[in-house]
């Protein structure tokens, strides 16, 4: 091998090898992400596979079918499934799989059994680009469009489309007859294969990376602004989303109202069944409310057990049959409490009803309270509506 050739494969390996620390390393960060540790994987064997060309004795062309097109393949088949299970498309792992097994059969049957290199080089590198094709494709299509998420995924499927460009170089050279080797015989075509996964794996690593990154971050974020019990906004979430409701109700001169709920005698449902309990009734509450409410509606645990809902373009009477329609679902829902028993638990509602131009949230929301009030002291397990 020469040594333009031997620099090369030894940046090549060292390039993955680090860059599979790096994702391993992310991976340990966000225990939940799968996708991370085969993107771990797919690095170390194509580190592998790049330092097995290092040692002379493996650069016969039979070999380096089992040592570095072997490998390749495998780890292009570990990049993809990795990149689903990020996506959350893990249903296709196993269609994958298969595919990545069919394509080292081939290699290795090209190799051993009806030995014929030109067609050998031509299918793993029709393989390989339809494995990078297909992750390029994932990630383009992945994550909301215009979030950190999306935009940092569309950068990984340029970068994997432009290794696709490079095989796709590979495939004309074979074409034409001219097959690139490492050692005496290795020009252009190799130097261009080399150098371009090169490039591919010091750009897709910290790409890879940023990527798992930006989901932690979201998940902080969400974290920060959800109520994890019952998977509802938090009071800070639910001043952010209001914000931009607010200002479109007022100015399409829209009706608004705010809803304040309460679950009557909540401290004695802790007291006599427990808070495990307790919390089962808390995370009713908010399947309930997710179930019920429209769309563009927002809800959220006020604190404790009471919670605040905001619903634009409503009429009051919209707004009442809403609200008997939440009441009757979480007693329901309560009832498939086995813990309770025959323990009948029922929540209370205060309605406001107003527009953004003529009242502040604030305003509302009191007023809200105060019927909620009235609707405790006349009874509970009913919804009034404030003066």
């Amino acid at each position: 091998m020469q040594l333009q050739d031997t620099s090369i494969m030894f940046a090549l390996a060292m390039a993955a090898l680090i860059g599979a620390l790096i994702i391993g390393w992310a991976a340990r960060i966000n225990l939940e992400d799968q996708g991370a540790r085969y993107w771990s994987w797919a690095l170390l064997v194509l580190a592998l596979s790049f330092g097995t060309q290092l040692v002379p004795s493996w650069n016969e062309p039979t070999v380096r079918a089992v040592t570095f097109n072997v490998p390749v393949l495998i780890a292009h088949t570990l990049w993809l499934i990795g990149v689903l299970e990020f996506c959350g498309r893990s249903g296709h792992r196993r269609a994958v799989l298969l595919a990545g097994a069919a394509m080292v059969a081939a290699t290795l049957a090209l190799t051993f059994v009806w030995p014929d290199r030109p067609t050998r080089i031509a299918v793993t590198a029709l393989s390989a680009l339809a494995l990078r094709f297909t992750t390029a494709l994932v990630l383009w299509r992945h994550g909301e469009r215009g979030s950190a998420e999306h935009m940092v995924a569309r950068a990984a499927a340029l970068t994997l489309l432009l290794e696709c460009s490079v095989i796709v170089l590979h495939i004309i050279n074979g074409l034409r007859g001219v097959i690139p080797v490492v050692g005496s015989q290795s020009g252009g075509a190799a130097m261009s294969t080399w150098i371009g996964s090169l490039i591919s794996i010091l750009i897709s690593a910290p790409l890879l990376m940023l990527l798992g990154t930006s989901r932690v971050v979201a998940r902080l974020q969400q974290a920060a602004h959800e109520d994890l019990l019952t998977g509802l906004l938090n009071r800070r979430g639910f001043y952010l989303a209001m914000a931009p409701l607010w200002a479109r109700e007022d100015r399409h001169h829209r009706d608004i109202n705010v809803l304040m709920l309460d679950i009557d005698h909540f401290k004695q449902v802790n007291d006599s069944f427990g808070h495990a309990t307790g919390d089962q009734v808390l995370a009713v509450v908010g399947r309930v409310l997710r179930e019920t409410l429209r769309g563009g509606d927002i809800a959220a645990r006020w604190g404790g057990e009471e919670f605040c809902v905001l619903l634009g373009d409503a009429e009051s009477g919209g707004a009442q049959l809403i609200a008997e329609r939440i009441r009757k679902r979480f007693s329901e829902g309560c009832a498939q409490i086995a813990e309770l028993g025959s323990r009948r638990v029922t929540i209370s509602v205060g309605i406001a009803h107003g527009t953004p131009e003529a009242q502040r949230f604030e305003a509302l929301q009191e007023r809200a309270d105060e019927a909620l009030y009235e609707a405790k002291q006349s009874g509970r397990d009913r919804v009034r509506f404030a003066a």
